[in-house]
């Protein structure tokens, strides 16, 4: 791209290595690249059908493997699904537990609480016992 202009420094830009092989062979690249062209469009046929052999042996493959991914995927989801139902089920039952064991130390409280009451009440019986058996009289005491 000779003569383009380097849009900060408004200088020419240096050659590029395209246009240093375009300068060595005269111009003769665009005819190399025609020839190119050409001898493409000219391919025997037979090399075409071994492409196309080719290319729908790789189509095959590519259908096979997308299928293997979807069936893959397909069981991922149900992996998934079952996991998240599972730990909704184990959240469930944990929270069932949180209650029930709730429920089961408050009744242990109240049992522990009616055996202190209980117990409070036979030892004041006891004590006012006892301390009637063993009542000093009061001319012991000065």
């Amino acid at each position: 791209m000779l003569g383009h202009k380097n849009a900060q420094t408004n200088k020419p830009l240096p050659p590029t290595p395209r246009d240093i092989e375009n300068f060595r062979n005269q111009g003769t690249s665009a005819i190399a690249a025609t020839q190119q062209i050409q001898a493409a469009k000219n391919m025997p046929i037979a090399n075409l059908s071994k492409i196309v052999e080719q290319r729908t042996r790789e189509n095959l493959q590519l259908q096979q493997h997308l299928a293997f991914q979807q069936r893959r995927n397909k069981v991922g989801v149900r992996l998934r699904e079952r996991v998240i139902s599972a730990a909704e089920l184990l959240h469930e039952r944990k929270n069932k537990a949180g209650v029930h064991l709730l429920e089961s130390v408050i009744s242990a409280v109240e049992l522990l609480q009616q055996a202190m009451l209980e117990f409070q009440k036979h030892n004041w019986e006891l004590t006012s016992e006892s301390d009637a058996e063993f009542q000093i009289p009061a001319s012991y005491i000065r």
